[in-house]
């Protein structure tokens, strides 16, 4: 399986563990490069919710906001859960996000990481 960055693929989180930490099979967003997913055994990926928890971190992405597949429902990536997995632990692709998607997310990890403002991201979300 070919796993490329800004593809939602399925992704087994079991060995997570807290409260608030997404587990179990879930969607999750490829966020490594792809030259990174050639060479490498693992992967930077972040989960995706169908459940909004209100922070300025997470990413709304709707049907329309895919390509080449489709999301279930209207789904929310968590930013602040951003994590390295291991390729094997990635299973089939459900669709790929469209470039402004991919815009959206770097400006969420941008505030998240502490590189932006949260002011500056209200803004940018705000004509989204």
């Amino acid at each position: 399986m070919r796993i490329k960055r800004g593809n939602i693929h399925y992704v087994n989180f079991s060995s997570n563990r807290g409260s608030s930490i997404q587990r179990g099979v879930r969607p999750a967003l490829i966020l490594q490069c792809d030259a990174g997913n050639k060479h490498s055994t693992t992967t930077t990926v972040i989960p995706i919710s169908s459940k909004q928890k209100g922070l300025p971190m997470h990413v709304r992405i709707d049907k329309s906001d895919c390509k080449m597949g489709e999301l279930e429902c209207t789904s929310y990536v968590f930013c602040e859960q951003i994590r390295v997995v291991n390729q094997d632990d990635v299973h089939s692709k459900i669709c790929v996000v469209h470039k402004n998607v991919l815009e959206r997310i770097h400006t969420a990890l941008m505030i998240h990481l502490g590189f932006k403002k949260n002011k500056e991201k209200k803004e940018k979300l705000a004509t989204v």
